[in-house]
């Protein structure tokens, strides 16, 4: 059951330091080139992608900055190891579904490396993830939480809240459904109340679907088919897996990635945010290429959140729906975060 990378579609999010998220897409058969006119602006004008070089630099970079502001200020730079030395550079998706930078000679300087094993449904993970990293998706993908039904000696709490449903768009109607003439909101209801349902989907023209076997060739398109929701564990339909997001925003404001490492203090970049919260110097952590005092106070809110996300057990982790009213100050006081995971390198 799990969804290939080569989708023609590649949306890319940009975060939005007014704490709100805007998408915008490119087409796998559509460029972004070097030049003063291509590049892509946010929903809501906020932002804008495309090449840059930095003041008294000639080097390109790959970057997003304000649209707005007058001041040039940069918010995330890609291609830092290997920049550009002239205009050649472009921006597009390749065959394996990756968001890539080329220069003149078509090689690549940057790569987003989005594997297969990041694109099984949320909630979801890989049954064999040796035969899944061979390219071979056979044995397809497992639950991460068992359905309310599949947990046994439950304690209350979250162990007897009802199953919830991940949403997926524009899917091939499966094989083996069942079918029944019935509402939507019918539909809904007669999946969850059945423990053998594992999805359903409803469309007007066959009505309601459900299956009760395995799903096989799911399958992904790029327009038209049907919206499939998946049955999942109330925690995962609740709580988003937020870990990436909150490492995401570290490596952006940080300037370093998520492979960081140092040496002399044997820490990661968790480690070295986690260090500097805890000695009360986490302005250091901000790269100074994007560091601006009066937009410290709002750089220092993302580290505290990015810490929240990334704590090591995850049951502390705040919810999607938390973290964007966190963002937004709808939440003014901020819980201390607790311990992240992977502050150090495992070493053999």
């Amino acid at each position: 059951m799990g969804f290939l990378s080569k989708s023609n579609l590649f949306v890319l999010c940009c975060l939005c330091l007014n704490f709100g998220v805007a998408v915008d897409t490119i087409r796998s058969s559509q460029s972004i080139k070097d030049t003063d006119s291509d590049y892509i602006i946010s929903n809501g004008s906020t932002f804008k992608l495309g090449f840059f070089s930095p003041v008294n630099s000639t080097n390109r970079y790959l970057g997003i900055w304000y649209n707005r502001i007058s001041v040039f200020t940069v918010i995330w730079v890609e291609n830092r190891e290997k920049p550009l030395k002239d205009y050649s550079g472009v921006l597009t998706i390749s065959e394996d579904g990756n968001l890539v930078v080329l220069n003149g000679q078509k090689e690549i300087l940057w790569s987003s490396n989005v594997t297969n094993s990041v694109v099984n449904p949320r909630g979801f993970e890989q049954r064999n993830t040796e035969e899944w990293n061979r390219g071979n998706w056979s044995s397809g993908c497992v639950r991460r939480t068992p359905l309310k039904c599949e947990r046994v000696n439950t304690t209350g709490g979250e162990d007897n809240k009802a199953d919830g449903f991940l949403k997926l768009k524009m899917m091939k109607v499966l094989d083996f459904a069942d079918y029944s003439s019935v509402l939507e909101d019918e539909c809904r209801q007669k999946c969850l109340e059945n423990y053998s349902c594992i999805a359903y989907a409803y469309d007007t023209g066959t009505a309601c679907l459900s299956w009760t076997r395995s799903l096989i060739d799911a399958q992904k398109f790029s327009s038209g088919g049907v919206d499939l929701y998946m049955r999942v564990a109330f925690s995962e339909h609740e709580k988003l897996d937020v870990f990436g997001f909150g490492v995401l925003l570290l490596e952006i404001v940080s300037g370093r990635r998520i492979t960081f490492y140092d040496d002399e203090q044997s820490l990661t970049l968790l480690g070295l945010a986690w260090k500097l919260w805890n000695v009360d110097n986490i302005v250091a952590l901000i790269d100074s290429m994007v560091y601006a005092k009066w937009f410290e106070m709002e750089m220092l809110r993302c580290i505290h959140v990015g810490l929240l996300c990334v704590q090591e057990i995850a049951k502390d982790r705040p919810t999607a729906s938390v973290v964007v009213s966190m963002l937004k100050s709808e939440i003014v006081d901020l819980p201390h975060p607790k311990k992240p995971a992977y502050t150090e390198r495992q070493m053999d």
